[in-house]
């Protein structure tokens, strides 16, 4: 079976994977006749990840081969997406966030790869807000964010990338308080992310609820607000909009 693009499965801010259908190989073309590649572009433990894993067993007995997980992280998830869009295999699937892949063509003009033609979606896996997390020495609530615009350039935020949805939602927020001028540190993947928050390099940053929940119910990071209405993902964290964000 032969194709003109490469195939993606799309995520949206991954928080769990949820079920999918893929179209049965026909007996004519007897597709797949060896071993599937996923390819995700952040690293092991990282929310696409853990959905990756999460859909490959039951990817892998709907097509009678395996399905390989293949950790390829770096620049928002564009080396994996390149990787992808270049195989020739026939064999290899690409896993990304949708939100890093809309906005990598405008913030990369030599991207050598263009998502609206070298690639075929085929599912959405998940959608889920970020949480907004913070170290545990900050305050909580609105006085995060009267703390937060008094801290002029003195504070980082990290996400997965330039471009990544955690980035460009940090710059979001930062236009909406007048103060703020927190400076980007860019990581491998979000596990990274939390790492630099617990060891002081980075003051806040905005992940998915697979990674902030955990890290919170730890001790290690605190919950400042989500990017979306309730969820039930996260059903005891408010809105940011309900602190005026």
């Amino acid at each position: 079976m032969q194709h003109s693009k490469r195939a993606l499965l799309v995520a949206c801010g991954l928080a769990a994977a949820l079920p999918f259908a893929v179209p049965a190989a026909s007996a004519q073309s007897a597709w797949p006749t060896k071993p599937i590649r996923l390819v995700v572009g952040f690293p092991g433990g990282s929310t696409p990840d853990i959905a990756a894993r999460t859909i490959a067993e039951p990817l892998a007995k709907l097509l009678g081969q395996p399905v390989v997980v293949d950790n390829k992280p770096g620049a928002s998830g564009n080396i994996a997406a390149d990787t992808v869009a270049k195989a020739t295999d026939d064999h290899t699937l690409g896993m990304v966030i949708n939100g890093n892949l809309t906005s990598s063509k405008m913030l990369y003009p030599t991207l050598p790869y263009d998502p609206a033609k070298d690639f075929s979606y085929l599912s959405l896996i998940a959608t889920a807000p970020l949480v907004l997390i913070a170290t545990n020495d900050l305050p909580s609530g609105k006085a995060f964010l009267d703390a937060a615009k008094a801290s002029g350039d003195r504070w980082n935020y990290g996400s997965v990338g330039v471009g990544s949805v955690g980035h460009l939602g940090m710059e979001l927020i930062k236009s909406r308080l007048p103060g703020l001028q927190a400076q980007h540190v860019p990581y491998a993947g979000n596990p990274q992310v939390v790492t630099a928050m617990v060891g002081g390099q980075i003051q806040m940053a905005l992940v998915p609820p697979g990674i902030a929940i955990p890290q919170v119910k730890a001790g290690k990071v605190k919950a400042i607000g989500l990017t979306s209405g309730r969820s039930t993902l996260a059903p005891d964290y408010a809105p940011l909009a309900d602190l005026g964000v």
